[in-house]
């Protein structure tokens, strides 16, 4: 009987499909917005299910932001492996997000855009995760910037490191706006600015 009683428990739940839900509330309503009710509301688990299987609201809230970072950078990845342009990668990665952009209905933005928003000035530790995740993203330009300038794709006006940062501040400044505007047309130009402004200009 004492062999049953120390077995450990099963968890008789999908932890993905709760994670992908948690996910979603934080998305919407943020860090400080979302309560541990709301937690047990959406996941339609106990408090106590949830402590045995996430850990506290700070330590949930780091899973699902490491989650959807992993999605976004997969989704980059997948991008540079089945464009061997570097330019056109750049362009597709940028074309990406205004799609998810349009497919927003409720305008949530990009999490870690919102995260970074909210958090960095009162989480120390959460600001190195951003800082880390931003030089992540950094270094995936970087490498598509410098294959583009050894192809003679991309100029060599600037260095790569300034057209990354560039880059980034492009993908970022477009999921933001597209939170407050349905203009993606606009949007759409300021992607077609981005790779004009990144094209070598070819001699006469």
């Amino acid at each position: 009987m004492d062999k049953f009683l120390r077995m450990p428990k099963v968890e008789l739940f999908d932890k993905e499909v709760v994670l992908d839900r948690i996910m979603q509330l934080f998305w919407k309503k943020g860090y400080h917005d979302t309560s541990m009710q709301d937690i047990v509301e959406i996941s339609g688990l106990g408090r106590s299910s949830i402590y045995n299987s996430f850990g506290s609201k700070r330590e949930i809230f780091l899973a699902v932001l490491s989650r959807y970072q992993k999605e976004m950078k997969s989704h980059f990845q997948d991008k540079i492996a089945s464009i061997s342009n570097p330019l056109e990668a750049i362009e597709s990665i940028l074309l990406w997000n205004l799609d998810v952009a349009k497919s927003d209905k409720d305008k949530k933005g990009c999490f870690i855009v919102n995260t970074r928003t909210e958090m960095s000035n009162v989480d120390g530790a959460l600001n190195i995760w951003i800082k880390n995740d931003q030089d992540k993203t950094l270094k995936i330009f970087n490498s598509l910037v410098q294959k583009g300038q050894k192809n003679g794709t991309i100029t060599t006006a600037f260095g790569p490191s300034s057209l990354s940062t560039f880059l980034y501040s492009t993908m970022i400044g477009l999921r933001a706006t597209a939170m407050t505007s349905d203009n993606y047309e606009q949007l759409n130009d300021m992607v077609k600015f981005a790779i004009k402004a990144l094209k070598r200009q070819q001699k006469v």
